[in-house]
């Protein structure tokens, strides 16, 4: 996927605290492997704005980071916009569905239905 997209903010888990800055470095290295625009994500010097993810105020995207760091892999996820170039922003189920028929992203879930693209 070689898109820009506006990234504003990382998400992570409050417990790791110490370990926020090497996740956020290896994802900002992810994305610029993938071609990514960062401007959003890492400041000018190499700081993030992180937004912590608490199991009280957001149950289920506190299981998937938490399955994540479960799995081995860094529990950082991106909270941005979904749209494309030009596009509005996502605002219904049949919104989510038609961007992810017209872009590359790996995986789209719907209230309890996950849909991926065959790998």
């Amino acid at each position: 996927m070689t898109e820009k997209l506006k990234l504003d903010l990382p998400l992570v888990l409050p417990d790791i605290a110490d370990e926020r800055d090497a996740c956020v470095g290896r994802l900002t290295e992810l994305l610029q492997a993938e071609g990514l625009e960062l401007a959003h994500l890492v400041r000018e010097d190499g700081s993030a704005r992180l937004q912590t993810v608490e199991a009280a105020r957001a149950p289920e995207l506190h299981a998937v980071l938490t399955a994540l760091a479960a799995a081995g892999e860094d529990p950082v996820a991106l909270n941005t916009s979904l749209n494309g170039a030009g596009e509005p922003i996502v605002a219904s189920s049949e919104d989510a569905l038609a961007f992810f028929l017209r872009h590359g992203v790996d995986a789209l879930i719907l209230e309890d239905l996950l849909i991926e693209r065959p790998r």
